[in-house]
């Protein structure tokens, strides 16, 4: 697939690898912070750091702000979905997995939106979608084997990041039912909010004191989820939507556990085995084949 057929312009192409950087590398920089920083205070002030920083891009941009009672509700249960479980248990998972096997469970988030929207939607249940769907079976099943084996920690983690890619995937199920006025970044926006409040509540009663003990890299890791991550890599998201075809802002998806499982086995020194390389060969193509465009017939054909 060429750039030129997905009409793509260098300031999205730009804005895609900044992205999946962006969002890649944070895997294995997550790990080094829920080390050193209880879970509901690295992800409350990313919230909130999220939500102030995508109220300003709202604002700047002139989108307007105030909610209907519908977009509350969508906006709360998909907030519920993206911001809370998602956040919550995708840091929690890391503690226990390598960031990069992680990463890979996590993005199999579209293979469970296929199944959700087949199921519940009503939408066609293609070819491709349900190769997709048995190739993200595969997938898991590649990373589950040993660790079920042994009965360590690990499938706790395993259990934690597949709740959160499919909490992920409700929650993006649902978004798309929000038909309204109000523009996408003061829909993130209030995703931030609505989803922040369980998060901030958490963190008030289980842990109310600010980490004293993180070091260097807890508190690196933590700015960069304050300000990348949660501003900037969910700004770009929500414009990439906005203004390029949905495959261009799927490239970014599909190369995300790459950069994690990459800078996973770079910077943490963990081990990548057959079981992360097949499982990660099969969910990009997985991937491929659910959320990438098929080939036009040729004219004529029926």
């Amino acid at each position: 697939m060429t750039l030129s057929r997905l009409a793509i312009s260098p300031k999205s192409l730009f804005l895609l690898v900044v992205l999946t950087l962006g969002w890649g590398i944070n895997w294995p920089i997550m790990k080094l912070v829920v080390a050193e920083m209880p879970v509901f205070t690295f992800r409350a002030w990313c919230c909130v750091a999220g939500a102030v920083g995508i109220y300003a891009i709202a604002r700047f941009r002139g989108e307007h702000i105030r909610p209907t009672r519908r977009d509350l509700a969508i906006l709360g249960l998909s907030g519920f979905f993206n911001i809370f479980l998602w956040n919550i248990l995708a840091v929690s998972a890391v503690a226990y997995l390598p960031s990069g096997r992680a990463a890979i469970i996590g993005f199999t988030m579209p293979l469970w939106a296929a199944a959700i929207s087949l199921v519940f939607l009503g939408e066609k249940a293609t070819p491709r979608r349900l190769i997709g769907l048995v190739l993200g079976a595969v997938a898991l099943a590649l990373l589950m084997g040993d660790e079920v084996a042994k009965l360590g920690d690990a499938p706790i983690g395993i259990a934690m990041m597949l709740a959160a890619a499919i909490g992920w995937a409700i929650g993006t199920a649902i978004l798309k039912q929000r038909k309204s006025a109000m523009g996408e970044s003061a829909a993130a926006f209030w995703q931030f909010v609505l989803g922040g409040i369980p998060m901030i509540a958490g963190y008030l009663w289980l842990e109310p004191f600010w980490p004293e003990n993180a070091g260097f890299a807890g508190w690196a890791g933590f700015i960069y989820n304050l300000t990348v991550v949660s501003v900037l890599c969910y700004w770009i998201w929500n414009t990439l939507v906005q203004t390029t075809p949905i495959a261009v802002s799927s490239m970014s998806t599909l190369m995300i556990p790459v950069v994690g499982v990459v800078s996973g086995a770079l910077w943490l020194g963990e081990p990548v085995g057959w079981n992360e390389l097949g499982a990660l060969v099969a969910v990009v193509t997985a991937l491929a084949t659910v959320i990438l465009p098929a080939k036009p017939k040729p004219a004529g054909s029926p």
